[in-house]
């Protein structure tokens, strides 16, 4: 089996991955407040930092239909921190690279969110990053896009300056 881990400031995941070695065991419970998403939408867009990562790989791992469009939008540091999953749906992935870009995730991840052409039909939009840059896109979502408050789930998988803390957005 392969973790994948975010590296943080500071808690007890990235202590015990920084100082992990290969056939460490580790023992964790969760994923704490996940939902299932329901594969029956007719598209989705899955948006994040890199800490969402390992969520948006398993949920792109978790689509059974071939022709499901799936968009993710994900802002990292620079290329060498591109992922690619294995997936059936057809995933157009949309790489944000905050390195050189002179603003923050909320604005870079927001301009990328303004050029994504809401697709035909029902789309899911689940959003996973800082807690303020994922309230101000789970906003901008709802308010000037229009998009339908039961097809989104935003949540804060951390919050700026307070180690191990995360924060449920209410949609």
């Amino acid at each position: 089996m392969t973790l994948d881990f975010a590296l943080h400031d500071a808690g007890p995941a990235t202590a015990w991955a920084l100082a992990a070695q290969p056939g460490d065991r580790l023992a964790i419970g969760g994923p704490r407040g996940s939902l299932v998403v329901a594969d029956d939408f007719d598209a989705y867009l899955l948006v994040g930092d890199e800490t969402a990562l390992p969520a948006i790989g398993r949920r792109l791992e978790f689509f059974s239909r071939a022709s499901v469009p799936v968009t993710t939008l994900v802002v990292v540091d620079g290329p060498e921190h591109v992922q690619t999953f294995d997936t059936k749906a057809d995933w157009t992935p949309i790489w944000v690279f905050r390195r050189g870009a002179h603003a923050d995730d909320a604005t870079l991840l927001r301009r990328a969110l303004a050029a994504w052409a809401t697709p035909q039909g029902d789309a899911y939009v689940w959003i996973a990053a800082e807690a303020g840059v994922a309230r101000r896109l789970r906003d901008y979502m709802l308010e000037d896009r229009g998009h339908p408050k039961a097809w989104l789930k935003a949540s804060g998988y951390w919050v700026r300056g307070q180690a191990g803390a995360h924060e449920k957005l209410e949609t």
